[in-house]
């Protein structure tokens, strides 16, 4: 096929999100958008894309509401303060979006809390959190 006949072409992930491809220079160079998020073009290799392993990391996967965004690849951080704050928001939206966490005890005071939109995405959590007085301190413990 040639690059162009690659443009237009679908699949879906396997988060369940159909994705086009918009760009195609080479199988290691392939830029997709998914349905409902085309101002969050993601690039890709082909064989990815054929296999349905691209992922949105926009899409609101975690308790339904939470998403990580592809500035901060949490997982693959060597920082162990990125590894707390990422544990640290993924908590606050387990107990207040969780049916399960919040059937224990201690997490009953969290049924009907909910985040504001702003920090449902990880970035913006991380970068309040890194710009309060003091942060250092909380970094070092």
């Amino acid at each position: 096929m040639t690059n162009k006949e690659y443009l237009g072409m679908r699949n879906k992930n396997n988060q369940g999100l159909f994705m086009t491809i918009i760009d195609y220079k080479n199988s290691n160079d392939v830029m997709v958008v998914f349905d409902g998020y085309e101002d969050k073009p993601c690039k890709c290799i082909m064989s990815n894309f054929k296999k349905g392993k691209v992922k949105n990391w926009y899409y609101p996967e975690i308790f339904g509401v939470g998403y990580v965004g592809d500035i901060y690849k949490v997982k693959n951080s060597k920082y162990d303060f990125e590894k707390k704050l990422y544990s640290m928001w993924h908590g606050m939206l387990e107990r207040c979006y969780s049916n399960i966490a919040q059937q224990r005890d201690r997490n009953t005071s969290y049924i009907g809390c909910v985040v504001c939109d702003e920090w449902k995405y990880y970035g913006n959590f991380r970068d309040w959190v890194i710009s309060q007085e003091n942060f250092e301190l909380w970094q070092k413990a």
